[in-house]
């Protein structure tokens, strides 16, 4: 018999009662307000009281209500905008120039021979009106010129014409 400080749960339950199967009612299942997938595997992240009033605040801070848009200033935003706007723009067409170049095989060396064959023909045919009356030409230009420095440069440039000419005529000579 079963005396009152000894209790037997054995002879208390029903003997037709399953206790491995139990409901414990209607129970509404979570879902996660997001999910992580990592390379070990997948964590499933709940709400909680404290992160719900979190994202109840706007991810991007609205104007302040004293806020007046008639006294806003746009130039420095506008200047800001073109300026980065012409850089890049400038870039661009930089790097097309240069690959439009690559692709026709034009390069440096091309350009510079052009530019020397322009200047060449320019200094060859002051030479040839220098030769003449070079002295004369000369003596006239230096008592012209207003400065000495406008007749250093007109000496200069014309040193440099009789030294591309002799070269010129030198490499002429030993073709």
């Amino acid at each position: 018999m079963i005396t009152g400080s000894q209790v037997n749960l054995v002879h208390c339950i029903a003997k037709d009662l399953e206790l491995t199967n139990v409901e414990l009612g209607e129970s509404s299942k979570k879902t996660p307000r997001r999910i992580i997938h990592f390379s070990d595997g997948i964590v499933e992240e709940y709400s909680s009281d404290e992160e719900t009033t979190d994202m109840k605040t706007p991810l991007v801070p609205r104007p302040p209500k004293n806020f007046d848009q008639h006294s806003f200033a746009i130039i420095p935003y506008l200047w800001f905008y073109l300026t980065l706007a012409l850089s890049k723009s400038y870039r661009l067409a930089e790097n097309a120039g240069e690959k439009i170049c690559w692709l026709l095989v034009l390069c440096i060396s091309i350009y510079l021979s052009i530019y020397l064959s322009i200047y060449l023909s320019i200094y060859l045919s002051q030479y040839i009106c220098l030769q003449a009356n070079l002295s004369s030409y000369l003596f006239i230009s230096i008592h012209n010129s207003h400065s000495l420095s406008e007749s250093l440069s007109f000496c200069l440039c014309l040193s440099v014409c009789l030294s591309v000419c002799l070269s010129l005529s030198l490499s002429l000579s030993l073709s």
